[in-house]
């Protein structure tokens, strides 16, 4: 009986700690859905595009720029961002920014969306 008890207690032990990091929603959406999501107030809104391809490429008028391939990237983005608010992220072909996701969800973001296609998708299908 004792080692039953042993085992529980250990059990007991583990479970508060696998529960206490929710996982943060993420969605891919289309260009759309969105586009329709950007245009709404007190949106955040996250740019990871170089600097040059957000200068000269076009960009959403509410996008913040922070370089995906900038040493301090994720640094920038826990400074410009609520974490606790909805995040839309877009880079130019949607590799980056899906790349991103799982350490901004390790970092603690709750709400993360990103373009499908990236940018060029968007403009393409103008």
């Amino acid at each position: 009986m004792k080692p039953y008890l042993f085992f529980l207690f250990i059990i007991s032990l583990s479970f508060p700690y696998s529960c206490t990091q929710p996982q943060a929603k993420t969605a891919l959406l289309t260009r759309e859905v969105f586009l329709d999501s950007i245009n709404k107030p007190n949106v955040q809104l996250a740019d990871i595009r170089t600097p040059e391809e957000y200068a000269t490429e076009g960009n959403f008028p509410k996008a913040k720029n922070i370089d995906f391939l900038a040493e301090d990237f994720y640094e920038q983005m826990e400074a410009n961002f609520d974490k606790s608010k909805p995040l839309y992220i877009h880079c130019k072909r949607g590799i980056k920014s899906h790349k991103s996701i799982k350490k901004l969800q390790q970092l603690g973001f709750r709400e993360i969306y990103e373009l499908q296609g990236g940018y060029e998708n968007w403009q393409g299908e103008e």
